[in-house]
């Protein structure tokens, strides 16, 4: 059987490839159970246990089975620690064979951020430029790398509530030759930006439905609970909401939860997911006036696709 290291697979993959097998996924058929979600208490802060298994349909020789072992615990970074570890196994489906042992956290890294920006192919308006970086973890590199790699994001600004880590966060951009600077006021930063990512484990809204202009794109990746949140109530009420997929922000997005919860939105003002944007069943942006939001939780299917990606690309 195959170890894909963290190495490995940042020799592999890149941000187009990425996208673009999150797109032939999100098009095929894959069988994706809702995930288990586990709280593991720790001496400090809770961690999570997610266990999220997908596999193909089809039947073929090149189906695949695969299932994420993800541990996520927000007080790590304080330890020097990221805050996600895992592991993948990829197994072939047809007889349940182990093929590939894969390093869980890059998996995680690279499909966050490239079903994002898949998202936005669709959603954000396609001149695009400017892009607002709320947050500083780890994923921020990644998130922005792939917006200017296949957007053709060209002005990057990031805020986040310690500027130091800010000004980290601009020195690791560096290293990808991507100029950045950081912002201090959010607000300045929303008025300023085309599209808004955030990517925080926030449980109070950090950027507010009253700053948000027409033709703005909100891509929300940070909340995976229901107590936690992005943005706000009025966000949601004046946007046009689309999702990774419908099961899974109905079940952990707080920033949709809770103004569901407030009647301020229905669940059919969540537009689509992500599949119906890819496979044309849904157009995504009607107008360069719409205000439109992206929120994701994660889904095995980009887990699925992005390790068979890395295991292909490792055999070519």
């Amino acid at each position: 059987m195959q170890t894909l290291t963290a190495e490995t697979l940042h020799t592999l993959l890149t941000p187009t490839l990425v996208v673009d097998a999150l797109r032939r996924g999100f098009a095929s058929g894959v069988h994706v159970p809702l995930r288990h979600h586990h709280t593991i208490p720790t001496e400090a802060d809770p961690g999570t246990l997610l266990i999220m298994p997908a596999w193909s349909e089809s039947n073929d020789e090149r189906a695949v089975l695969g299932v994420k072992l993800a541990n996520v615990y927000t007080s790590n970074p304080q330890k020097g620690i990221p805050s996600i570890q895992g592991a993948y196994i990829l197994f072939e489906k047809r007889t349940g064979t182990p093929v590939a042992t894969l390093d869980g956290s890059t998996i995680t890294l690279f499909r966050t951020a490239a079903a994002s920006v898949l998202a936005a192919t669709y959603l954000a308006r396609s001149n695009s430029k400017r892009l607002l970086m709320v947050g500083t973890g780890r994923l921020v590199p990644y998130i922005v790398r792939t917006y200017v790699e296949v957007m053709g994001i060209e002005d990057v600004r990031i805020w986040g509530r310690n500027p130091e880590k800010a000004k980290s966060s601009v020195q690791s951009l560096a290293s990808l030759n991507i100029e950045a600077n950081t912002i201090s006021e959010i607000k300045e930063g929303v008025d300023w930006a085309d599209i808004i990512s955030c990517a925080t484990t926030s449980t109070s809204p950090l950027v507010l439905g009253r700053w948000l202009k027409p033709g703005h794109h909100v891509d929300l990746i940070g909340g995976f609970t229901e107590e936690m949140r992005e943005t706000d109530d009025e966000a949601a009420r004046l946007s046009s909401i689309f999702v990774d997929t419908r099961d899974g922000a109905l079940s952990e997005a707080g920033d949709l939860i809770q103004p569901l919860r407030n009647g301020v939105i229905q669940e059919s003002n969540i537009l689509a997911e992500l599949a119906d944007l890819v496979t044309h069943k849904h157009s995504g942006r009607s107008s360069v006036q719409e205000i439109t939001l992206f929120k994701s939780v994660g889904t095995a299917l980009e887990d699925l696709a992005t390790a068979q990606l890395a295991v292909d690309l490792a055999n070519s």
